[in-house]
């Protein structure tokens, strides 16, 4: 029996050898062409997997070496993908580590809508004012008052640049001076928000060296003009196009725009808590990639445990206050001699008329009020309080001067827009 086990296991393995690739070791992995690997490194690129990136891009240059004809085509895109590679590693390092208090998908059409910023934030528009002299103007903020904007516009070379003005009383503006970002000519530069303090700007910019299409950037300036810009990281920015960054600080909520995790046709608005000092994340924090993609929500920090309630708060009145005055606004009708009847206030040129006019309407309601309460005091009057004739006699002179103050305001506005 041992004899013919054996003789049947020679038989076998000539078998096998006279079958080919049986018993053969398995083959390696074909290595993939350049074009493909770039490829995988470009989509590495886009979800901060640095470790696939770096082998797809030794893939690509170890291929080539092969076959040094190709070089020239594919050099240029290898030293982008490590360029933006270089930028990744860096901002990965520094992610702030940021509370997100809502995300909304908008029409990527008109998304300034969604903003919802307080009167002392200024105004974003992606509408040119009359005033404007440029009819390329892609962007404009608006301070409070309506006395400076900055605004982006195409420039000789194509590209976009920011400039600003001040806003004389009559609507006009000065003479537009450049912002200078140093990107002038090399870049589009756009979305510009400037906050109160009339010194911090951020904006956006597809300038080289950023993470891909849009990045935002910070700057400063003092009386010798503006500092070199700033890429404010991770995870504001990303590989795809990032934009409109704007803080109100009386709301405590900051916004700002991306084509990340969006569908076509839609962008995403992200309402987070901006920190007053910034706080990274450990550079070897375990879930930093996705920390930096904002690709799961769940895992961002809810904050301290105060500031987010407080800021979803005061967002939930300025909504309510909103609503009123734009009713308010929608109401009212206003007649111009030579000029018909104006119902919005977006229809007055005049800086200074649009803020007597909204002094006007407030004027207005603050009067219909007092007219309200003393409604309710007379009756009370008639019912037998008789104490409250000085307060009577109190709210009608109030509202005589009310009404006084509204024809002084009313005429002023006239003669400003006739």
């Amino acid at each position: 029996m041992r004899v013919i086990f054996k003789n049947a296991l020679v038989l076998a393995a000539a078998a096998a050898m006279a079958v080919p690739g049986a018993f053969s070791a398995p083959k390696k992995p074909k290595a993939p062409t350049v074009e493909q690997a770039l490829e995988q490194a470009a989509e590495a690129i886009d979800v901060y997997d640095v470790d696939k990136v770096e082998e797809m891009l030794d893939h690509a240059r170890t291929a080539l070496s092969k076959n040094k004809k190709q070089a020239g085509n594919f050099e240029e895109e290898i030293d982008r993908l490590q360029q933006q590679l270089s930028v990744v590693n860096n901002l990965l390092d520094r992610v702030e580590r940021i509370a997100i208090v809502d995300s909304l998908s908008v029409d990527s059409v008109d998304f300034f809508r969604s903003y919802m910023l307080s009167r002392p934030a200024g105004t974003i528009s992606g509408t040119p004012t009359a005033n404007l002299p440029s009819t390329s103007v892609k962007s404009v903020y608006t301070t409070e008052d309506g006395g400076h904007m900055i605004w982006s516009e195409r420039s000789d070379d194509g590209n976009l640049v920011l400039k600003e003005a001040e806003v004389l009383l009559d609507g006009t503006l000065e003479q537009p001076s450049m912002v200078e970002t140093g990107f002038e000519g090399v870049a589009n530069v756009d979305y510009p928000f400037l906050m109160p303090d009339g010194v911090t700007l951020y904006f956006a910019s597809d300038t080289e060296g950023s993470l891909g299409g849009y990045d935002i950037y910070m700057t400063r300036r003092n009386d010798d003009g503006w500092f070199q810009p700033q890429n404010i990281g991770m995870p504001y920015n990303s590989p795809y196009d990032d934009y409109m960054l704007a803080i109100d600080e009386v709301t405590g909520a900051g916004w700002w725009a991306t084509s990340r995790n969006s569908d076509p046709g839609k962008i995403t608005i992200y309402v987070f808590v901006p920190n007053e000092t910034r706080i990274n994340y450990s550079s070897d924090e375990e879930n930093i990639a996705a920390l930096a993609r904002l690709s799961d929500l769940s895992l961002i920090p809810s904050g301290d445990g105060t500031k987010v309630p407080q800021v979803l708060e005061a967002l939930s009145q300025l909504k309510k206050d909103n609503a009123e005055t734009v009713a308010e606004q929608e109401a009212f009708m206003f007649a111009i001699p030579g000029k018909g009847v104006y119902t919005s206030l977006d229809q007055f040129r005049n800086r200074q008329s649009r803020s007597l006019m909204q002094q006007y309407l407030n004027k207005k309601k603050e009067i219909e009020n007092l007219e309200t309460k003393l409604k309710s005091l007379r009756l009370r009057y008639r019912q037998g309080e008789k104490t409250l004739g000085t307060e009577i006699t109190q709210m009608e002179s109030r509202i005589i001067q009310g009404r006084q103050a509204l024809l002084q305001l009313s005429n002023q506005i006239v003669n400003l827009e006739s």
